[in-house]
């Protein structure tokens, strides 16, 4: 009888520590998206801030074991946006200088999604894949008009 209810004591503590810790993780994961969420609406004006922003808080809801990472540092989406631009001008080309000084439009260096979300995620020190998910999922929809051939047979 003894040793039944030692080891049921061990199972409840057991059980309690379990509790303890998904509490902590949901209370780092809240601050995490809390921060991220602050952010967002403190730079309102840039909708760059916002899709990064969004795209950090589902990996978080995703991946909370992640959510330390966001929420236990001074980092900012904004900071991390400076990175992608410093990113982007060691891509620019060598004659840049001189287009700038003939050309008055801005020079334009294009980067696909997924690697300025690789970017975010090394600032953030983010262990990748980051980008494989994506803030807003396309789904099929139905086409509005059938243009099958069985319509017409």
């Amino acid at each position: 009888m003894k040793i039944l209810m030692i080891v049921l004591t061990n199972l409840s503590a057991q059980n309690a520590v379990k509790q303890i810790v998904l509490k902590l993780e949901s209370d780092i994961m809240q601050n995490a998206i809390d921060k991220l969420k602050s952010e967002i609406e403190k730079e309102s004006e840039n909708p760059h801030v916002k899709l990064i922003g969004e795209h950090l808080i589902e990996y978080i809801q995703a991946n909370p074991h992640i959510a330390d990472v966001i929420a236990n540092t001074e980092k900012t989406i904004v900071d991390s946006l400076r990175v992608v631009n410093e990113e982007a001008d060691k891509r620019l080309p060598k004659n840049s200088s001189l287009i700038r000084s003939v050309s008055t439009r801005p020079i334009m260096i294009m980067m696909a999604g997924e690697e300025v979300l690789n970017i975010v995620a090394n600032y953030f020190e983010i262990p990748v894949p980051f980008a494989d998910i994506s803030p807003k999922k396309v789904t099929a929809q139905k086409p509005l008009l059938d243009t099958s051939l069985d319509a017409y047979l």
